[in-house]
């Protein structure tokens, strides 16, 4: 398990991983959105408390994304967001 803060930004990042799978939380207690770099890969969005479906404001964040390691994703203020790797033969379904 990883776990980094970011005072200044407000933000608590949270890696978990066992075998293959892997989970990232984002949290973000600021009140403005607030940039943090996934590591490489593919990676699928699971949960984001921005979207409308649980009464947020909406989110920036795309449901599927490709990272280079150096990819900034956007998380809403006062949000969190829950990534978990995804892998190659996987569906671009955004509510599987």
């Amino acid at each position: 398990m990883e776990a980094r803060g970011d005072e200044r930004e407000k933000v608590l990042y949270l890696r978990r991983r066992s075998g293959i799978e892997e989970a990232i939380l984002v949290f973000n207690f600021g009140d403005s959105a607030a940039s943090v770099t996934l590591p490489s890969g593919r990676w699928r969005k699971r949960v984001d408390s921005a979207d409308p479906r649980w009464n947020g404001r909406g989110s920036p964040t795309p449901p599927v994304l490709e990272s280079d390691g150096e990819t900034g994703i956007s998380v809403s203020p006062l949000a969190f967001c829950v990534f978990v790797r995804a892998n190659q033969n996987e569906t671009t379904d955004e509510h599987r």
